[in-house]
């Protein structure tokens, strides 16, 4: 732009090249944008908007989520590729990865993506208020990986399905973590055992100590709220 211009220091034949490389550039620029496709997204789910984006307990939802739960890190390149397909979206397929957290873990029953369900990640395909387990396909062609997708889409009669599970009480979520803690324990040994102890005792004293306070700090509250009303 400098060169375009500053007439001054820049020779005018000088300047009509490099006003036409300008434009040059600028079509170019303007062709790309105006041609490119617009491409499909992942979409991201969490905790607070999976059920309502979804609707996945009743069904009642415009289109079918192929979600991946855990491992997603190793399937984001044909989660990619798939949410730009526009075979799967006249198919009205949605492409998502949801966040994992411990209420859908207990809900869904799995893990993060380090502990797997079956250690090769987990796609579902919530569809039609059931859900449809993707074993995903050990190959490093994505054309291959792509179409063995769309297979499934299309015909998913032989896999693992189930009912979607409704959304977990409390009571449940809190069950999975003693559930999730218990089998912790189970793999602890030696001196990882002796730290989980001494963490569990240090644990207790210190909610001890907190309760203590806090019914002192009420007590004292109390009495001279009392004091004040005499």
């Amino acid at each position: 732009l400098y060169s375009i211009f500053n007439t001054n220091v820049i020779p005018k034949s000088h300047r009509s090249c490099s006003m036409y490389s300008f434009l040059l550039a600028f079509a170019i620029f303007a062709f790309l944008i105006l041609n490119e496709k617009v491409s499909a997204y992942i979409v991201e789910l969490n905790v607070d908007n999976f059920e309502h984006d979804t609707q996945a307990t009743t069904g009642a939802t415009t289109g079918h989520w192929l979600v991946c739960l855990a491992g997603c890190t190793k399937h984001m390149e044909l989660l990619d590729t798939l949410s730009e397909d526009e075979e799967l979206q006249d198919m009205g397929v949605i492409v998502a990865q949801l966040k994992y957290h411990r209420k859908l873990g207990v809900r869904f029953d799995y893990k993060p993506a380090t502990r797997s369900r079956n250690g090769n990640g987990l796609i579902v395909l919530f569809k039609q208020g059931k859900m449809h387990y993707y074993n995903a396909l050990n190959s490093h062609d994505m054309d291959e990986q792509v179409h063995h997708v769309k297979d499934f889409l299309h015909d998913h009669s032989g896999v693992e399905t189930r009912v979607t599970p409704p959304e977990p009480s409390t009571a449940e979520t809190w069950g999975g973590v003693v559930t999730e803690i218990l089998e912790f324990y189970k793999t602890l040994s030696g001196s990882q055992l002796t730290l989980f102890h001494a963490a569990v005792v240090i644990g207790t004293l210190f909610l001890i100590a907190i309760v203590f306070f806090a019914n002192v700090s009420a007590s004292q509250a109390s009495a001279a709220s009392v004091k004040k009303m005499q």
